[in-house]
């Protein structure tokens, strides 16, 4: 699935990463940092050395056995708090995908199915088929 993203990044403004650290605030003091499994950011300035300061525009969390409840319950608070314009939780057992999107302070959610399509939000001119993150097997490809 990254290389959807990054694929379609390809000279613009916006990059896709994968596995990089991200402080959502940006003070000093508050010293909580997460790594999401992929993420977009749009603004330059946020984009440091080796981590992200500032909510990234897209995050995208891929849930695992050892990590679900800690991704869908103080990651997903903290993405909502920072105000993350758009964040998706992947379901590999489910072949799901739950978006949420901001809009007006709160999330708007919506849950994509394994024969559905997802136009990215924040990339209105991107769609990702449910095909291109799950193959045949269910594994995340």
């Amino acid at each position: 699935m990254v290389w959807k993203f990054r694929q379609h990044l390809h000279g613009k403004k916006c990059r896709a990463y994968a596995d990089l650290d991200v402080r959502l605030s940006t003070s000093e003091a508050d010293g909580t940092v997460f790594r999401p499994d992929l993420l977009v950011v749009c603004d330059p300035n946020k984009i440091g050395e080796n981590f992200i300061k500032g909510a990234p525009d897209l995050i995208i969390e891929i849930l695992s056995p050892s990590t679900s409840k800690y991704d869908i319950t103080t990651k997903f608070m903290k993405y909502r708090e920072a105000a993350v314009k758009e964040l998706w939780i992947v379901d590999p057992l489910q072949q799901t995908v739950m978006v949420y999107e901001w809009s007006n302070g709160a999330y708007i959610a919506n849950n994509y199915g394994s024969t559905d399509k997802i136009t990215v939000g924040i990339l209105p001119e991107l769609t990702i088929d449910m095909n291109d993150i799950f193959d045949t097997e269910g594994e995340i490809s």
